[in-house]
């Protein structure tokens, strides 16, 4: 509110209130985003981040798609959609598009740690348990 001008902060605030479980709250910073007509990668992120929440994971795997394509030229926003697409292919029992989303990570970060933590899961879970341990 003292900085009504500042919608780049908005974002990080959303996805705080996601993790928090206040959806009711990102709704609102949704529309506001929206209506200013110029977060539209923003935007579309937070509404798959709702989906995710609301445990939406076809929905939002679509979403992040989509918006996958948008984030070729920007890093961050590239491994961070990347990671929440494992998560969503992750739900969805499809173990094979969950790593080709992982691999996407690591061709941007080669050491990115949630990715290496997410592939040592994957290992442990599939009992191979030197895989898990090296990463």
């Amino acid at each position: 509110q003292e900085l009504p001008n500042h919608a780049d902060l908005l974002t990080p605030l959303a996805d705080l209130l996601v993790q928090d479980g206040e959806l009711d709250k990102v709704d609102v910073i949704i529309r506001k985003l929206d209506s200013r007509k110029v977060a539209i990668s923003q935007v579309k992120y937070l509404k798959a981040r709702v989906q995710m929440a609301r445990s939406q994971w076809a929905i939002a795997t679509e979403a992040l798609n989509q918006l996958r394509a948008d984030a070729v030229t920007l890093p961050g926003l590239a491994i961070q959609v990347n990671l929440l697409l494992a998560e969503c292919y992750r739900q969805q029992a499809n173990r094979e598009a969950e790593m080709q989303a992982l691999q996407r990570v690591f061709s941007v970060d080669a050491n990115n740690l949630s990715g290496r933590i997410s592939l040592g899961t994957i290992a442990l879970n599939a009992g191979r348990f030197e895989d898990a341990v090296k990463e």
